[in-house]
């Protein structure tokens, strides 16, 4: 059962498998929610500090969680991810894309 309101820029729910509380973010432009991820709490007052501070200060990214994205760049990325996904995309397109990314490091 999804936890939130729509005063609140974020859903939390229970997985019951592990008793732990996930988080969909709200993007602040679209209303979208971004992909849902653990809080890594099993109380709905923890998982909550965790989601009001993932709002404010951005969502932990990575396998250490050290760096931070805002909800608006996830939601951005994601965006972008899914249209890459979505479109048809030829050998010459593919190159180009992974020209960028290497350039990005």
């Amino acid at each position: 059962m999804r936890h939130g309101s729509e005063s609140k820029p974020f859903y939390l729910y229970l997985r019951k498998s592990s008793g732990v509380y996930y988080a969909e973010i709200k993007d602040p432009v679209s209303g979208a929610l971004l992909p849902a991820k653990s809080t890594g709490e099993r109380t709905y007052r923890d998982a909550e500090r965790v989601a009001w501070e993932w709002t404010i200060n951005g969502l932990p990214v990575g396998p250490s969680g050290e760096s931070r994205k805002k909800p608006g760049e996830a939601a951005s990325f994601e965006l972008a991810f899914q249209q890459l996904n979505d479109v048809p995309i030829g050998q010459a397109e593919a190159q180009r894309i992974l020209d960028l990314l290497k350039r990005r490091g």
